[in-house]
């Protein structure tokens, strides 16, 4: 069913299976060797956390966040694999996260290098396990719904083919490559920022390391996660210590107009103060030098939100880390091997053992 449209994807060239590594990556090993220790010369190792059991191990980068031919598939023309081009976009990154990561700046960040930092994003939003199983399991509740109506028997073709391990990889690398320029755009549309961890904390890392978030509350049935949502947040984390965010630019812009709004409420008490009795003047100022020391407050944060990195608080670790836990398919990477929160997070909610799913309504 998707054999034609393996042909239609954008910005890279497929080619036909050839003797190349058997093991492929879906984080890319020049980010998993931050968040490990070099054990032997060019040998790096991990602590691991599975949130399937709640296992820890120590394992070699070189063999963890990816699965043997996870970007080969059999198709009508013969066995195609997409291994290469996946490392081509990699490669390309490598070297602009590392200068990022070394100034702490976009400052030497071009517009090519942004663009192609952005399309570098895109393809680890959509490249694992967890994508394909999100993917796997709208195909199963659309299966189920159509079955409902027409009955198992009477499925349309494309739907039952859906069903093999081929087709399955097949829908996988088309939905992680397909439009990936539009995806890569809808980034460079974002505000981006660097979050930078304090002294003591660290980020963690999972197998589905672009976490997606909003705080703006949802539209009825609609759901606020989509890329172009009004507040959505978009985190990777490049190291331990810093975290790449794509914010939508209305999240500042809320913090501006309630900046606005707070100035001119608190004006306003004060030139009621003038014209009503004394023990209401007092009540109306002391209301209205309150809200401008919070609107100072806010004002700060909104000054720190403008800078290009921003430093957080223990707190804002801990979201983060959470973010990648709820996010994460089956593992976890941290370097100092801290997995107090997943533990605690599985505690609570066993639902976390496994990444995010849409809901079809």
């Amino acid at each position: 069913m998707y054999d034609s449209r393996l042909g239609l994807i954008p910005l890279i060239r497929l080619h036909m299976a050839t003797k190349t590594a058997k093991f492929h990556h879906y984080v890319p090993q020049f980010m998993l060797r931050r968040f490990a220790k070099e054990r032997r010369p060019g040998k790096y190792f991990a602590n691991v956390f599975d949130k399937s059991n709640g296992r820890t191990f120590p394992a070699n980068v070189d063999s963890i966040f990816g699965e043997t031919h996870f970007n080969r598939v059999e198709t009508s023309s013969g066995v195609v694999s997409v291994e290469d081009n996946m490392t081509s976009i990699e490669s390309a990154a490598a070297p602009i996260i590392d200068r990022i990561l070394s100034e702490i700046s976009f400052k030497s960040v071009s517009e090519s290098d942004f663009a192609t930092l952005c399309i570098f994003v895109a393809l680890q939003m959509n490249r694992g396990t967890g994508a394909r199983n999100v993917l796997e399991d709208m195909i199963n509740q659309l299966r189920g719904r159509i079955a409902e109506i027409v009955g198992e028997d009477n499925l349309p073709d494309e739907i039952k083919d859906a069903s093999s391990e081929n087709e399955k990889k097949k829908m996988g690398i088309v939905t992680s490559l397909d439009d990936l320029q539009e995806y890569a755009k809808t980034f460079a549309a974002k505000d981006c920022r660097l979050m930078i961890a304090p002294d003591g904390h660290e980020f963690i890392i999972g197998d589905n390391p672009v976490a997606i978030t909003n705080s703006t509350p949802q539209d009825g049935l609609w759901s606020n996660l989509g890329l172009l949502c009004k507040g959505i947040e978009i985190y990777l984390p490049l190291s331990p210590k810093i975290t790449l965010a794509f914010w939508c630019p209305t999240i500042a812009d809320y913090i501006t107009d309630n900046v606005k709004r707070f100035r001119l409420q608190a004006a306003n008490m004060r030139e009621r103060s003038v014209i009503i009795k004394a023990e209401l003047a007092v009540t109306l100022t002391t209301l209205a030098d309150d809200i401008d020391q919070r609107t100072d407050e806010l004002e700060n944060k909104h000054g720190k939100l403008l800078l290009e990195t921003i430093e957080l608080n223990e707190q804002n670790v801990k979201r983060q880390n959470a973010l990648q836990v709820s996010h994460a398919e089956r593992f976890l990477i941290s370097k100092n091997a801290d997995f107090d929160l997943p533990r605690e997070m599985l505690r609570r909610d066993p639902r976390y053992v496994r990444g995010r799913r849409m809901q079809m309504t």
